[in-house]
């Protein structure tokens, strides 16, 4: 019984990890998208119009 208690809580922690991992990589990702898009933006000036609508819609789905 307590080596089924040992793996279970085993399987959660690991599982946990992964979750905390894969939500800072997307976090980390989100950001790098935005710093990108806005230098873009500033180096390329026909993207002042677009990026402001980009944006919008990735800060909204990204979490």
């Amino acid at each position: 019984m307590e080596t089924t208690i040992d793996l279970w809580s085993l399987f959660v922690g690991k599982l946990m990890k992964l979750l905390v991992h894969i939500l800072l990589s997307q976090a980390i990702a989100s950001v790098s998208m935005t710093i990108l898009i806005q230098t873009s933006s500033v180096l390329i000036p026909s993207l002042d119009r677009v990026v402001p609508k980009y944006l919008n819609v990735v800060n909204s789905s990204s979490f």
